[in-house]
């Protein structure tokens, strides 16, 4: 793929993320940080003001991935995937639990896109919020 490509590609991802991610950023106050594609994998990151870092991952050949991180008071960051702590509070499995992406297939992402910012909304607002203490009680 070439850099042009992988810029347009890059741009698109961003746009639909950005879009469909609109009510999460708005009600949590996540602002943009950084976009990145180094294939197979591109992700975005976004930041709020309570300290949380939201990273949107698409890696061909992978599910897409939602990552949270927010700096300890010793400042070092730990990663969670909400995917499990989805799954732990909903009656179904997370739409983060779907086979894998072969191809970028942009109906299909935003479908999966759209399907997660809804769970976010439903089932993570806390940990948006800055409260990570379900990470604990879900390691058990």
């Amino acid at each position: 793929m070439t850099s042009d490509a992988q810029r347009d590609l890059l741009s698109t991802f961003q746009s639909d993320v950005v879009a469909t991610f609109a009510n999460v950023m708005d009600r949590f106050g996540f602002a943009l940080e950084t976009s990145e594609i180094v294939p197979p994998d591109m992700w975005i990151m976004f930041r709020n003001q309570a300290g949380v870092e939201m990273t949107i991952d698409f890696e061909w050949g992978g599910p897409l991935s939602v990552v949270v991180s927010r700096a300890s008071c010793h400042g070092f960051r730990k990663c969670h995937n909400l995917g499990p702590l989805i799954s732990a509070r909903s009656v179904y499995a997370s739409a983060l639990y779907h086979s894998p992406f072969m191809a970028y297939d942009r109906d299909r992402l935003l479908s999966v896109l759209d399907a997660t910012a809804k769970e976010l909304l439903t089932f993570a607002t806390d940990v948006l919020d800055g409260d990570f203490s379900a990470f604990r009680a879900l390691a058990g």
